[in-house]
């Protein structure tokens, strides 16, 4: 299996690969004349939704892509980062095809873009899907190897710690040492 930075960078290149085409649509769709139009924005507005969400979800990819390859260029890339990674290209590779959560109540498609039935269906085909069953060569980046999830892997912390003030979790963590050395 190709280590994951290599398979999430291939994943962030199928992804990157849709904006262009999807900017162009909502460009056309909300201009007049090279100019956007106000009145063509509000009426298209799901389509320039669609779009800001897309390209948000697109540069977090990218931005966790370049974390990712830092730390694993400077060999701290352990097995918590694999799994933030995992877990963050997991969630966005099964949101853009499915749908982008707006807000509680609303989920974005690509097809709210506007794109043409071409278009759409070489952007559904390409984006990385969540393997069905279990085929640990595929889908590292969905499920950890197509196994248990990767969220099974993180550290848990409980809802008491989370009730904590700062100062007190950074007195609890200061003393750990001490008493392990003990």
């Amino acid at each position: 299996m190709a280590k994951l930075t290599t398979q999430t960078a291939q994943a962030l290149t199928t992804v990157e690969a849709l904006l262009p085409g999807a900017v162009r649509v909502v460009r056309d769709t909300v201009s007049i004349a090279g100019k956007v139009s106000s009145e063509l924005m509000e009426e298209n507005q799901t389509a320039a939704h669609a779009l800001a969400w897309l390209a948000t979800c697109v540069q977090s990819l990218r931005q966790m892509q370049g974390w990712a390859t830092r730390l694993e260029n400077d060999g701290r890339f352990g097995e918590t980062e694999q799994l933030i990674l995992q877990i963050a290209f997991g969630e966005y590779l099964s949101q853009i095809p499915s749908g982008i959560p707006d807000s509680q109540g609303e989920i974005i498609r690509l097809q709210d873009l506007g794109l043409d039935a071409t278009m759409l269906a070489t952007a559904l085909k390409a984006i990385p899907r969540r393997p069905r069953g279990r085929h640990p060569e595929q889908g590292a980046v969905h499920q950890g190897g197509g196994e248990a999830s990767p969220r099974s892997g993180m550290p848990r912390t409980s809802p008491h710690q989370l009730q904590r003030k700062p100062q007190q979790l950074a007195r609890t963590r200061a003393r750990r040492p001490q008493q392990q050395a003990s």
